[in-house]
């Protein structure tokens, strides 16, 4: 989806990458952590399911250390010196089950 706006607008594509926060049930997401200092939480699912800050600190934790592998593999591969400097655009995808 991205190629094709980014072709659309004559723009080139790049990476930003984003990690869900889950306590443990695959279907619960209570936050979002993203490059930098993003975050995201649900304070009120939080609150609701008593996820602890302690919970909280950790899970994004383990997260981080996932973005940042996967920030490795794409500079390794030269993907992110590519768009050093240019604008960007973007796009974003979801999808929800039934």
């Amino acid at each position: 989806m991205a190629r094709a706006v980014a072709d659309a607008i004559g723009a080139p594509v790049d990476v930003f990458l984003v990690r869900k926060l889950v306590p443990g049930e695959p279907e619960l997401r209570f936050g979002a952590i993203a490059e930098g200092p993003v975050r995201v939480i649900d304070q009120v699912l939080v609150r609701e399911c008593n996820i602890t800050p302690e919970i909280i600190k950790e899970i994004a934790s383990r997260e981080h250390g996932q973005m940042e592998l996967r920030r490795r593999i794409y500079h390794s591969a030269g993907l992110l010196g590519l768009f050093a400097g240019r604008t960007s655009s973007l796009s974003m995808t979801i999808s929800r089950r039934a």
